[in-house]
């Protein structure tokens, strides 16, 4: 009898050794974007959680088909219930953009461990307000990099990742969002495809207040400009923008300057924009903001070190293509 109660203690103790090998294997870290700062002062639980893919990890699904953006929403929307952070009514939400996802197939997890790299999720997590406008965004990465037969089941470590990431970005959400006066409420996950907005508080975009409209020189139909790149006062902006004008010939390339008709302007530079879900190609990413944000008649002025400017109304083939 006492050899059968060593021996239960002994599996006992070999249970509880397997259960902190497996909690040790998975690491996170989380990222804030100082970027990102809207007003949160009446903000009172959410409403829905969003998941999303960046075009790089919507590649990467095909490599790694068990992996399933709904229920890391779904996971993450438990972990926001369970502290009351949530409101049927809410208009604010919740959005998950996954930027990188790995995991390892049983063989290489069982014969070559960390050796073989490690399974993660990384992705994006923002407080967005009924239109759209991010008010606070941070990076959560969660890591798994534990082999042998800890690392073995496919499922087993997918959701060790689900629960990690959840957990960080719902103890990160809690420092904000604050929970609702009326009592939590439930709410549900949402899979989406759409693109996010630029953030507001990026420096490639104006708003009315920050750039008022300004009358656009007249042109001659059909005739490109010939201002040289450095020729600050021939770009049809605002004096805000000229100065922005004036900030962006300081970036490296790749970049452009798009402007719009009543002085809209949209300075843009570098291949990691700030929002995974925007293009990393400066020109394409400018021209998107400008024309979601319903801007009439958006065109590149200059692109790298060329003033590609055609006035508005003119023929359609312009020196930018």
């Amino acid at each position: 009898m006492d050899s059968m109660d060593r021996m239960g203690r002994r599996a006992a103790a070999w249970a509880a050794a397997g259960v902190m090998v497996l909690l040790t294997g998975c690491a996170g870290t989380i990222k804030q974007d100082a970027r990102v700062q809207g007003d949160l002062s009446r903000l009172e639980g959410v409403g829905t959680v969003v998941a999303k893919m960046s075009p790089d990890a919507a590649k990467q699904q095909g490599d790694n088909p068990q992996f399933n953006r709904e229920e890391l929403a779904t996971r993450l929307r438990y972990r926001l219930e369970s502290r009351g952070l949530t409101a049927p009514a809410a208009t604010h939400q919740v959005e998950i953009v996954v930027t990188d996802i790995r995991v390892r197939g049983a063989f290489a997890a069982i014969m070559f461990g960390f050796m073989a790299g490690d399974d993660h999720i990384n992705g994006h997590v923002r407080v967005v307000d009924p239109s759209g406008r991010p008010l606070r965004s941070f990076e959560v990465k969660a890591s798994y990099a534990l082999g042998g037969l800890a690392g073995g089941q496919d499922g087993a470590r997918l959701g060790w990742l689900y629960d990690k990431f959840a957990d960080m970005a719902a103890e990160e959400l809690q420092k904000f969002v604050t929970p609702p006066r009326a009592g939590a409420g439930t709410i549900a996950p949402v899979a989406a495809g759409a693109p996010l907005p630029a953030p507001a508080s990026s420096p490639s975009a104006t708003s009315p207040a920050a750039a008022p409209a300004a009358q656009v020189p007249q042109a001659a139909p059909g005739v490109a400009s010939t201002a040289a790149i450095d020729n600050v006062e021939a770009v049809p902006v605002s004096e805000r923008g000229r100065a922005a004008y004036r900030e962006w010939l300081t970036h490296k390339k790749p970049r452009a300057f798009i402007i719009s008709e009543n002085g809209w302007f949209y300075s843009v530079w570098g291949t990691k924009p700030p929002d995974p879900m925007e293009p990393t190609d400066p020109l394409e990413r400018g021209m998107k903001r400008c024309r979601d944000a319903g801007r009439p008649n958006c065109q590149a002025y200059a692109i790298d070190d060329r003033v590609v400017y055609i006035k508005p109304g003119s023929p359609a083939t312009t020196a930018a293509n």
